[in-house]
């Protein structure tokens, strides 16, 4: 009975999101405002939102539900993991055969018959994905080891330069993580006055603590829902995996939101430009305008285009990112620039007088300038997003699956490639032949070693300095 009132009120709870007409503008708003009414945490409503939309694929699964309240939020949320796994664009005529199979596993046929776990659902679901897909079928115990030595894992290892031979630190991880390792690092860099790489050793071996306080800045259409992409500088556009990485970020600290369009029209009279300018004079230029310069915006300094000195306002239409060397140019009066408010290019006058163009490389161009932005529907894009790198990761192993069998590094590869150019993703697991494949066990019958000099030497004579054949004494 109480199994059954708790399914009853997920149910009431989740069960508006199954509707074929839900429709989400504000996924963010919906999961927080779940939460502050329920007193549950944010990632339980998320999943359980995932999960009970999913029912909309499957509609012989949802009747049952509406109807008997079988299902608890843990059966539905493993059935969506798997489903997830056929990808965004998977077959009707696919799901409905999943539907079909489901809506039998969870009838009864018997007085008193034990229930399938969600532990079983999986396997059970694992099964038929394998019979209607042996593309992703792969083994979870393999796929655990795989990612249990791949991630939250470094790599030391050590390589020659020059001749010199040098340690090296390998760390991989998604691009939203690793923005905020190297805020973490530069901030401690700036505290102690140190250089990026004595920041990193310093850090590792304990001889600093770590900044108390480190921002990473991202780029984000106004009212961005959770799923869709933001733009790191220095990373670009994040994929699926780093777009959950920041969201999950997002959930552990309240990020804060600078207004673009506000600082589009703000001034100071200050020398020092606010932060909300900086970001967008950042986001515009992209790299420092000085023509072929590409040192990116954020390394950069901000120069007012017209002297402050010389009674230039300190604003953004004012303010352009420039290198130290390229800042030295300008100050030094071997050049100066005149912005074109049509195109967004900055002439540059040389004193000489001839001119070049340099044409902006900003987000913001980017983005305003293209016909299709890189930001789609809330809901729609958390659930592409998710099931995109499902699939993805679900066929990758399967590929290493086979390469465990058969130890044909070729095929491998050549798989792994045709499955990154269709995803447009990096699989992070490739063959590694020399620790994969097993020695040959020498032959018993033969000495472990071939015996050289008695092979080609069958009367043992000796080669002396002048290559003469001399017998050996005794």
């Amino acid at each position: 009975m109480l199994g059954r009132a708790l399914r009853k009120a997920e149910h009431a709870l989740f069960s508006p999101f199954s509707k074929d007409d839900t429709c989400i503008e504000d996924f963010d708003l919906a999961v927080d405002r779940l939460a502050q009414q329920t007193g549950h945490a944010k990632t339980v409503i998320r999943g359980g939102i995932l999960a009970y939309n999913r029912l909309v694929d499957l509609p012989q699964l949802r009747a049952m539900q509406d109807e008997h309240t079988r299902l608890s939020l843990g059966h539905l949320r493993a059935i969506h993991r798997k489903i997830d796994e056929l990808g965004p664009e998977a077959d009707e005529e696919l799901l409905a055969d999943i539907d079909a199979y489901l809506a039998d596993l969870f009838t009864p046929t018997k007085p008193n018959q034990p229930f399938p776990d969600p532990a079983a659902v999986t396997r059970k679901l694992r099964e038929e994905i394998r019979r209607i897909d042996p593309g992703l079928s792969y083994l979870p115990r393999r796929r655990r080891q795989r990612e249990a030595q791949r991630e939250n894992s470094a790599e030391f290892t050590h390589e020659s330069f020059g001749g010199r031979r040098k340690g090296v630190l390998f760390l991989t991880t998604d691009t939203t993580t690793l923005s905020a390792v190297r805020a973490f690092v530069e901030e401690t860099a700036r505290e102690h006055s140190l250089s990026l790489h004595d920041a990193v050793i310093g850090l590792l071996s304990g001889t600093y603590s770590p900044a108390a306080k480190a921002n990473i800045q991202v780029y984000a259409p106004k009212g961005r829902n959770a799923g869709e992409p933001v733009f790191i500088p220095g990373f670009g556009w994040t994929d699926p995996e780093a777009t959950v990485a920041f969201d999950e970020m997002c959930e552990q600290v309240q990020p804060h939101t600078v207004d673009l369009e506000a600082a589009a029209s703000a001034k100071t009279d200050s020398y020092t430009p606010t932060a909300a300018m900086r970001a967008l004079a950042e986001a515009r230029d992209g790299t420092c305008c000085y023509p072929g310069c590409s040192r990116p915006a954020h390394t950069c300094q901000l120069d007012h285009r017209i002297p402050f000195g010389e009674g230039g306002e300190t604003c953004v239409d004012n303010l352009y990112c420039l290198c130290q060397k390229h800042h030295n140019v300008k100050t030094d009066k071997q050049a100066f620039y005149v912005p074109d408010p049509a195109t967004g290019d900055i002439i540059w006058l040389y004193e000489d007088g001839h001119y070049e163009i340099a044409e902006s490389e900003g987000i913001l161009d980017q983005q305003l300038g293209t016909p299709h932005p890189r930001w789609v529907s809330s809901l729609e894009a958390v659930k592409q997003n998710r099931a995109k790198m499902a699939e993805f990761n679900a066929r990758g192993h399967a590929i290493m699956d086979q390469y465990d069998r058969d130890g044909d590094v070729v095929s491998c590869e050549l798989a792994l490639a045709e499955l990154e150019d269709a995803f447009g993703m990096r699989f992070q697991f490739h063959p590694d032949p020399e620790t994969m494949v097993p020695q040959q066990a020498p032959d018993e019958e033969e000495p472990p070693f071939p015996d050289y000099e008695f092979e080609n030497n069958p009367d043992n004579y000796c080669i002396d300095e002048a290559n003469l054949p001399l017998p050996t004494a005794g």
